[in-house]
C-alpha cells in the first residue's frame, strides 16, 4: 500500500494539510476534529513513530481545542451605608427616638441590619430602630452593621446623648383658709416650675379628710374630729424629678370658748379684802393684784383681750398685773376670750379702791380671793 507523506509538529505528525490552531471557536473546533479523523481512516500505512505522533496530537487537541472556555465570575461588592438618621440628638431619661438607616447594594442584594447599643433598650425591625433612653446621663453609642450575604458588610455608628434632668422647684403651697370646722372644705393652690422645661404633674396627700384634685389645685374636706393636719402635694416631672412641700390645717371645734373663773391674787393680801360686791384694795402701784383668767375651748388656742376702766394693765394672755388708781374709784377689769373662729366669751372683775389702813392679817384669803364676776 503506498504511504501519505507527513509534516512533523513538535513531537506528534499530523497528516499533510492539518494544521493545529488552538484559538479556533468551539463550534469550528468539531469540525476540525471530523477532519482529522477522516485523514487518518484514509492513511493505509503508520510507522510505529506516525502512531505515537497521532495520539500525542489528538491528546492535545482535545486539551486545547475541544475544552469550552469558562467566563470568569464577577466579584461581589460590599454594601455601603450612607448614613443613619436620628429623630433627636439628646434627651432626657426614659425618652425615646427613632432610627433610620440609609444603606445600598451595588449587586443589588438583599441586606440583613444588625443594631446594637451601649446602654437603653432596642426595638428593630430592618432599616428601622426605636431606642429608649436609659436612667443614666451620659453619652450613649448606636450602631448598626448591614451584611449582603455573600460576605460582603459595613457599619456605622451615631451619638446620643442622654441630658442631666434637674428636679422642679415649688414657688409655693398654701391654703385659702387654714382654719375649718369639721366637714368645712378648703381650697389648697401650688405654684412651682421645671427648669428644664417640662410639663408638670402633681400628686396630692393628706393625713386626713378628703383631698379631690389631679391638678396644682386641690379641694380638702376637714374630718369630724378637731386637730390639726397635714396636707402635702408632690410635684413630678416625668423624668425622675420631683418636690414635695407640706402645709399645716387646723380643725377647730365649733363650741365657744367657755370662761371658768377669773381668780384675783394681791401681792400684799393685808391691804385687800374680798366684800359681796367685789374686791376691796388699797389705792397705788403697791397693791396691784394679779388676774388669772381661766378658760376652755376643746383644743383651740385663745386670744385674751384686758380692759380696766381706771389703773392699769401689765402684761397678756391668760394672766395680768392690774395695778389700782392712786385715788379711791370704782374699777372694773375685764377681759374677753376669742378662739380662731372668733367665737368669744366675756367675764370682769370689780374692784372699790379706797384710802384707809391695811386690815387685819385675819381676814385676809388665802392663796388670795374669788371677786365678784357679773
Amino acid at each position: 500500500m503506498e504511504s501519505t507523506k507527513c509534516r512533523k509538529v513538535g513531537c506528534c505528525h499530523l497528516p499533510r494539510g492539518i494544521e493545529f490552531t488552538g484559538g479556533t471557536p468551539y463550534s469550528a473546533r468539531s469540525a476540525q476534529r471530523q477532519e482529522v479523523e477522516a485523514a487518518l481512516k484514509s492513511t493505509s500505512v503508520f510507522s510505529s513513530s506516525d502512531i505515537a505522533g497521532i495520539g500525542l496530537t489528538l491528546a492535545l487537541f482535545s486539551l486545547f481545542v475541544l475544552t469550552p472556555v469558562t467566563q470568569a465570575e464577577t466579584p461581589n461588592t460590599a454594601p455601603h451605608i450612607e448614613a443613619i438618621q436620628v429623630s433627636s440628638g439628646s434627651m432626657y431619661a426614659h425618652d425615646t427616638c427613632s432610627l433610620v438607616c440609609q444603606a445600598s447594594d451595588p449587586d443589588g442584594e438583599e441586606l440583613v441590619y444588625s443594631w446594637s447599643a451601649t446602654g437603653g433598650e432596642l426595638e428593630t425591625m430592618q432599616a428601622h430602630a426605636r431606642w429608649t433612653a436609659p436612667a443614666a446621663s451620659g453619652q450613649y453609642a448606636l450602631m448598626v452593621e448591614v451584611a449582603d450575604g455573600n460576605g460582603g458588610s459595613d457599619a456605622m455608628v451615631t451619638i446620643v446623648e442622654v441630658l442631666r434632668n434637674e428636679a422642679p422647684v415649688i414657688d409655693g403651697l398654701w391654703t385659702e383658709r387654714d382654719i375649718l370646722l369639721p366637714g368645712e372644705t378648703t381650697t389648697l393652690m401650688c405654684t412651682a416650675h421645671d427648669d428644664d422645661g417640662h410639663p408638670l404633674t402633681y400628686q396630692w396627700s393628706c393625713s386626713a379628710g378628703r383631698l379631690e384634685s389631679s391638678t396644682s389645685q386641690a379641694a380638702w374636706t376637714a374630718p369630724t374630729a378637731p386637730g390639726t393636719y397635714l396636707a402635702t402635694v408632690c410635684a413630678s416631672d416625668g423624668y425622675g424629678g420631683s418636690r414635695t412641700e407640706s402645709i399645716l390645717i387646723n380643725v377647730l371645734s365649733p363650741k365657744p370658748p367657755t370662761i371658768h373663773d377669773l381668780v384675783v391674787r394681791p401681792l400684799l393680801p393685808e391691804y385687800s379684802k374680798e366684800s359681796s360686791q367685789g374686791f376691796r384694795l388699797l389705792r397705788g402701784p403697791l397693791c396691784e393684784c394679779e388676774i388669772e383668767c381661766i378658760a376652755s375651748a376643746e383644743g383651740k388656742e385663745l386670744l385674751y383681750n384686758w380692759s380696766t376702766t381706771a389703773g392699769s394693765i401689765k402684761g397678756s394672755g391668760a394672766t395680768v398685773l392690774f395695778i389700782p388708781p392712786a385715788k379711791p374709784a370704782e374699777v372694773v377689769v375685764s377681759v374677753t376670750v376669742t378662739d380662731p373662729l372668733n367665737q368669744s366669751a366675756y367675764a370682769e372683775a370689780f374692784f372699790k379702791v379706797f384710802n384707809r389702813e391695811a386690815y387685819p392679817v385675819d381676814n385676809e384669803v388665802p392663796g388670795g380671793c374669788n371677786c365678784f364676776r357679773r
